[in-house]
């Protein structure tokens, strides 16, 4: 039988710099990787989407390049008329993978 098993949580930042905790206290705040992953950032909930934050991604602003890496996901509903979406990636400061 196999049994779901986390190795990974994710404690929301708000809460680690209000609590001032660096310790295994924050575990009771954490939430499964997975959890996350799917059903949290795939609905669009606990996403930094300041204007701010969003323009220095997207490398333009002063502050472009603030992270090394950017995954991309758009998650759509594929029917007619689809087409791909999601904001323009600045190319010159993010390249794709390939595999």
């Amino acid at each position: 039988m196999i049994k779901p098993v986390t190795n990974a949580l994710v404690v929301d930042s708000d809460i680690i710099v209000e609590s001032g905790k660096k310790d295994l206290g924050l575990y009771k705040y954490g939430v499964p990787l997975s959890h996350q992953i799917a059903l949290r950032y795939l609905q669009g909930l606990d996403l930094d989407i300041r204007p701010s934050v969003v323009d220095a991604v997207k490398g333009k602003d002063e502050a472009s390049g603030i992270c090394s890496y950017l995954l991309r996901v758009v998650v759509s509903h594929l029917g007619e008329g689809y087409e791909e979406a999601g904001p323009e990636i600045n190319t010159q400061l993010y390249s794709e993978i390939e595999s």
